[in-house]
């Protein structure tokens, strides 16, 4: 089997990933409207529900600011995200939802932070094939069978 070459792919901050989230938020504010309608009044539980409502938008928002723009970067054997301005983390890249044109990657950084990725056909036509080829090809295996994951460290994609 053929590896993927290496590929480099600068991931922006998408309002794809915003309007899915405004999107749930709104189908979450329905049902609660629904909810009080449904009940004839507004009760603690409504109440509650609100307030579980208005900090999940919070938290959602967070995490959309929280992950900026980047670099997605497969050296053959290993992925590294470097957010823009800060150093490369090395660690298992995975799909969440693949729409074909549009991918939500799960990114595991090593050590323990989990960054969530939309890329999409749209940020660079002419090489959608090749990463996408390089996400789902997976990491070669060394001689034990584990993978042999070395990712680009630190120092990032210059030092290629």
């Amino acid at each position: 089997m053929h590896q993927a070459p290496t590929v480099h792919w600068r991931v922006p901050r998408l309002l794809t990933h915003a309007y899915v989230m405004l999107v749930l938020w709104l189908m979450g504010l329905g049902v609660l409207g629904f909810w009080c309608l449904q009940a004839g009044n507004v009760s603690t539980a409504h109440g509650w529900g609100f307030a579980a409502l208005v900090f999940s938008a919070g938290v959602a928002l967070a995490g959309w600011v929280g992950t900026g723009p980047g670099a997605l970067d497969w050296d053959g054997n290993g992925w590294s995200w470097t957010p823009d301005g800060e150093l490369a983390r090395v660690g298992p890249l995975s799909v969440a939802i693949d729409l074909q044109a549009l991918l939500l990657l799960r990114f595991d950084a090593v050590p323990g932070r989990v960054y969530w990725l939309w890329v999409g056909q749209a940020d660079d036509p002419a090489h959608w094939r090749a990463f996408r080829r390089a996400v789902f090809c997976g990491p070669r295996t060394g001689a034990s069978g584990e993978p042999a994951f070395t990712g680009l460290g630190a120092a990032g994609p210059a030092s290629r």
